[in-house]
């Protein structure tokens, strides 16, 4: 029988904050004959973006709450393009910095993205930690506006759950049940992100890399060349 290893699941007392600064320019360490490479680097925000925190630990209550406020601010944005047209698309803008977590709940948010999409909103996404379930929320951001930093963090595997020392009886046949509810999900998660790749993801590479419970860390360029994400950008500031 197949190892079952556990989801990561890490616990914050509190979500981050979110800072919209309007504008803000870093200050200069040389002449203006030679800007540093800090104030040449460019910023991936422009003005006016309201920005939604992705929960670090999808939860059900931090995953309802994440819910509530994209499908608040998506019916907000469907009332204001039926009542003044305009011709750009609207737009939510997401901040992901997410560790993992529940099977389910990631299944719920993913469902949610998609009827937003469904709507003709774009999901536009800029992460900086996509683990696990994070790499998934990441790479169904609307296509062309998947970001990942410079720096940032991509970490694909299986579904996971954790044992305890000793199997009773009882436990034994649970195991088999988890087996299967296990397996569900990683079929679904296989197909998924094969899906969103738009191409450049095989399934059989995907299952050659997290097979028998290994980890995928992918750099974000490789995350670009593996369809997770569609470029690499900096942070928006405050992010």
């Amino acid at each position: 029988m197949p190892v079952m290893p556990a989801l990561h699941c890490v616990s914050f007392s509190a979500q981050p904050k979110t800072h919209l600064p309007s504008s803000q320019t870093f200050p200069s360490s040389a002449p203006q004959k030679k800007a540093s490479a800090l104030s040449q680097m460019p910023i991936a925000q422009p003005p006016n973006k309201e920005f939604h925190v992705a929960p670090l630990e999808l939860n059900h209550e931090n995953t309802s709450r994440f819910i509530h406020k994209l499908m608040a601010h998506a019916e907000a944005l469907l009332n204001t393009s039926q009542n003044s047209p305009r011709q750009e698309k609207p737009t939510i803008y997401i901040s992901l910095h997410c560790l993992g977590g529940s099977n389910a709940e990631k299944q719920r948010l993913l469902q949610i993205m998609e009827t937003i999409k469904e709507k003709g909103i774009t999901l536009e996404i800029y992460a900086d930690t996509a683990q696990s379930a994070g790499a998934e929320i990441l790479a169904n951001g609307s296509p062309g506006h998947r970001f990942i930093s410079p720096r940032g963090s991509v970490l694909i595997h299986e579904s996971r759950y954790n044992l305890p020392r000793e199997l009773s009886p009882k436990f034994a046949f649970d195991f088999l049940q988890i087996g299967n509810y296990l397996n569900h999900f990683n079929q679904l998660t296989c197909q998924n992100l094969v899906e969103k790749s738009q191409g450049k993801l095989s399934e059989r590479l995907l299952q050659e890399k997290i097979s028998r419970g290994a980890d995928w860390h992918m750099t974000p360029e490789e995350a670009v060349t593996y369809g997770i994400a569609d470029a690499v950008k900096p942070l928006p500031l405050g992010q």
